[in-house]
């Protein structure tokens, strides 16, 4: 038999990431890992151990190929009234993944 695993696909790298999670207790600890794995880049994790210098500083920030979004569906933000929020923030809700 096979171990249970989750396994992070993402667009910006060909290689994928699993973590096992065959000793876990209970169903939190693998949605910790589902939000682990749904909040990385899926790019290698490098320290940087230099401090980026350039003639020509950007107020923008550093460039990433992430920032490469022409090929992404637009979204729409908006932004939900005083009531609303206090609402959400009253009542307890659950996420399940």
């Amino acid at each position: 038999g096979r171990h249970p695993f989750v396994e992070g696909l993402y667009k910006t790298q060909v290689t994928s990431h699993q973590v096992c999670v065959k000793n876990f207790e209970d169903a939190r600890e693998v949605t910790k890992v589902c939000y682990m794995m749904a909040n990385r880049s899926g790019r290698k994790i490098t320290k940087i151990t230099t401090p980026i210098l350039t003639d020509t500083p950007s107020v923008q920030g550093i460039w990433t190929p992430f920032l490469n979004l022409q090929h992404e569906e637009p979204f729409e933000v908006s932004i939900l009234p005083p009531e609303m929020v206090e609402a959400a923030s009253t009542t307890s809700t659950s996420t399940t993944v």
